[in-house]
């Protein structure tokens, strides 16, 4: 018997103003695509540091936001 994997990926920030955890994943004002291109790479530890998100907006308290870096 066999079946097929499911890569599940999230890419979560807090939001700083009022603390609501993100999926930038699934933000609209970021393309999923170049998100992934950012953190899926050979060289994590550049990544890591060089990681964008920028005008993240906050669909709880409808506050604008920028993300830089990453930790996992």
């Amino acid at each position: 018997m066999r079946t097929t994997a499911q890569l599940t990926i999230m890419i979560d920030a807090v939001c700083p103003h009022c603390e609501e955890s993100i999926d930038l994943i699934n933000d609209t004002r970021h393309e999923a695509s170049d998100l992934i291109e950012q953190v899926c790479t050979e060289d994590w530890g550049r990544a890591k540091k060089e990681f964008r998100a920028t005008e993240t907006d906050c669909p709880e308290c409808g506050e604008t936001f920028d993300v830089e870096g990453f930790e996992f």
